[in-house]
């Protein structure tokens, strides 16, 4: 991915994300006995450095680069320890920041990486900054789309449900 970046492959870093959003959700999400996954584990080991090199895509100027990689930071949030590192590296703030990005799909993908941020009483602070006002935008992103698009509709309302609770989420 990072050599891709280097040389501007733009479709070779579109189709590194992709195959890391697929790989990250089946790897996390298998039950704790299965070892079938293995091989992809290893892929994951450095979860530092997958963060680091997916926040430089995250900050690219094609859109749909950016969406797939919002989207594998909502896979990478599920866990507990990638959260953290997560806020460590600012990836938390980029993606409160793409929560008003002109293309839809970069910020559903934005709001939806925000869900666990924001069910993590760790990492929710991010969304109550009142320089970013991540809430309030969560709030515009539901008046904006309205009934028109129910889907963004209600990822941004699932963050904002999380963010109101005070229960902890699992690791």
């Amino acid at each position: 991915l990072r050599t891709a970046l280097a040389h501007e492959r733009e479709e070779l870093v579109l189709n590194v994300v992709s195959a890391i959003t697929n790989l990250s959700y089946y790897v996390l999400h298998r039950p704790p006995a299965d070892r079938a996954f293995a091989a992809a584990d290893s892929l994951f080991s450095d979860h530092e450095d997958m963060c680091a090199t997916l926040m430089n895509v995250l900050l690219h100027e094609n859109a749909e680069a950016v969406s797939e990689t919002a989207r594998a930071f909502g896979n990478f949030s599920r866990d507990a320890k990638v959260r953290l590192l997560m806020k460590h590296l600012g990836v938390d703030e980029a993606l409160v920041l793409l929560l008003v990005h002109s293309n839809r799909d970069v910020a559903f993908s934005a709001a939806g990486a925000l869900v666990n941020v924001a069910a993590d009483p760790n990492t929710k602070a991010i969304l109550w900054r009142d320089d970013l006002n991540g809430h309030g935008e969560l709030v515009s992103l539901v008046r904006r789309s309205g009934l028109q698009d129910l889907e963004l509709a209600a990822v941004a309302c699932k963050a904002l449900h999380n963010l109101l609770l005070e229960a902890d989420v699992g690791a």
